[in-house]
C-alpha cells in the first residue's frame, strides 16, 4: 500500500525561528516513524542550503520564490495547484501561518503573536509595519479558521488566539532547543571579585525592535556602572530599521561604547561561544509565542533577568530575576539582585539548565508527525 504524501509549505519562511524549527525538523525526520512516503518542501533556493535532506524528503523551488512578495503570490496562486496536483499530495503542512490556496486538507501553525497583540502591534505606531501586522491578523485568522488543524507552541498562544476564533481541532506542540548549547554551568562569583577591566558580561540576543526594549536594557546597564557595578553587555541580533536608529541615538548618548557592544545577525552555529563567553543573559521582550533564545540561554546555564511578560515565566518558571521590560528602574533592580546573589544565580542557572531538557527537537519532531497523520487519518 503507497503511502501518503506530505508537502511543507515553506515560500514566507526566510530567517528566525521558523527557519530553525525547519532546519530541526528535517534533521529528525530520518530517526522517528513519520507515517508519510515522500515530502515534499516548497520554498526560495536559499533556503534548501540550510537543510539536511534525505532520499524521501525532496525540495523544490522556483526563481519567482526568491523574489519579491508579487511574484511569491502569482506562484502560489496559479503554481502550485498543479505541483500539488502533480505529485500526489495528501496533506499540506503551512507552518508559516498563513494559506489562502484551495487545497485540502492543510494544517497550520501560529508562531507570531505580534500578529495577534494588538497593544503590541501599536509600539509601531502609523506605519507600514503596523498594516502589515494587522493584515496579516486578518489573513492568519482565515487560515486558522479553514485548517483542518493547528499548532500553537506556548499555553499562553493557544488562550489568546482561541479567545477570538474558538478552534475546534489545535495541539500544542513544544519547540526544541539544540543540543549544542548545553554547556557546564559557570562557578558564579560574588560580583566584588570582577572589576572594570574583567567586567561581568551580561548577553542578550534578539532582533532589535520595538518590543524587544534593548534601549531600556542599555539605559539598565548604564545606571548600573553609575552605582560602580563593574558590567558590560553585547547585543546579537539583527535590526528593525526604525527602532535600531532609536537604539543608536540612546547608544550614543550614553556613551556607551565604553560597555557595549551590537554585533549584529551571528550565525546560528557560532551562537554557542557567546554564550559559553557570557556571565548571565538577559530577555526583556514584551511579546513572543515561544521565546527560542532565552530557551538556549537556560540550556546554556547562565543565570537569567528576564522579562515578566507572557509567556516567559511559562518556560523559566521560577529560576530567574523577573522585570517589567518598560521600566527601566525596575530592570535595574532585578540585575542589581542577580549581581548581588551569586549563590541564587547558580541554583536558577541549575534549574533553569534542568527545565530545558524537556524541550527536545527529536520530540517535536515526532509530536508534530504524530499530529499531521492523525489529520489525514480523520478526514479519511
Amino acid at each position: 500500500m503507497t503511502k501518503p504524501t506530505l508537502a511543507i509549505d515553506a515560500t514566507n519562511i526566510s530567517a528566525g525561528g521558523a527557519v530553525t524549527h525547519l532546519m530541526e525538523l528535517c534533521s529528525h525526520l530520518s530517526a522517528i516513524n513519520h507515517h508519510f512516503g515522500e515530502i515534499f518542501i516548497f520554498g526560495p533556493l536559499q533556503l534548501e542550503s540550510k537543510l539536511q535532506l534525505s532520499p524521501n524528503i525532496k525540495f523544490i523551488s522556483h526563481p519567482w520564490l526568491s523574489k519579491n512578495y508579487l511574484f511569491r503570490y502569482l506562484w502560489l496562486k496559479y503554481k502550485f495547484p498543479e505541483e500539488l496536483k502533480l505529485r500526489n499530495v495528501n496533506l499540506l503542512f503551512v507552518p508559516g501561518g498563513y494559506y489562502s490556496g484551495s487545497f485540502r486538507p492543510f494544517v497550520s501553525m501560529c508562531r507570531n503573536m505580534l500578529v495577534f497583540d494588538k497593544n503590541e502591534r501599536n509600539r509601531y505606531g502609523f506605519s507600514l509595519m503596523n498594516a502589515r501586522l494587522t493584515l496579516l491578523n486578518i489573513f492568519q485568522s482565515q487560515t486558522f479558521r479553514k485548517a483542518a488543524g493547528l499548532i500553537f507552541i506556548s499555553n499562553y498562544a493557544k488562550n489568546i488566539v482561541n479567545q477570538s476564533l474558538k478552534l475546534k481541532n489545535s495541539i500544542i506542540i513544544h519547540h526544541g532547543v539544540s543540543k549544542r548549547f548545553s554547556l557546564p554551568i559557570k562557578k558564579q562569583l560574588p560580583i566584588e571579585q570582577y572589576n572594570f577591566n574583567q567586567p561581568f558580561k551580561f548577553l542578550y540576543v534578539s532582533i532589535i525592535d520595538v518590543y524587544k526594549h534593548q534601549d531600556n536594557v542599555l539605559k539598565s546597564i548604564a545606571a548600573l556602572r553609575e552605582k560602580s557595578y563593574p558590567v558590560e553587555i553585547t547585543f546579537i541580533g539583527g535590526k528593525y530599521i526604525p527602532c535600531y536608529q532609536r537604539f543608536i541615538s540612546v547608544y550614543k548618548d550614553l556613551g556607551a561604547q565604553t560597555f557595549a557592544n551590537y554585533l549584529g545577525e551571528v550565525p546560528y552555529k557560532d551562537l554557542i561561544q557567546y554564550y559559553k563567553n557570557a556571565d548571565a543573559f538577559i530577555f526583556a521582550s514584551s511579546c513572543e509565542n515561544m521565546p527560542n533564545t532565552l530557551l538556549e540561554a537556560m540550556s546554556s546555564g547562565l543565570p537569567i533577568a528576564c522579562s515578566i511578560s507572557n509567556p516567559m515565566p511559562e518556560f523559566l518558571g521560577e529560576h530567574g530575576y523577573y522585570f517589567d521590560p518598560e521600566q527601566v528602574e525596575n530592570i535595574s533592580t532585578a540585575l542589581e539582585k542577580l549581581l548581588l546573589e551569586p549563590q541564587q544565580r547558580m541554583k536558577n542557572a541549575k534549574e533553569a539548565q534542568l527545565k530545558a531538557q524537556d524541550y527536545n527537537w527529536k520530540r517535536c519532531a515526532q509530536e508534530t508527525m504524530d499530529y499531521l497523520w492523525s489529520i489525514k487519518a480523520n478526514i479519511e
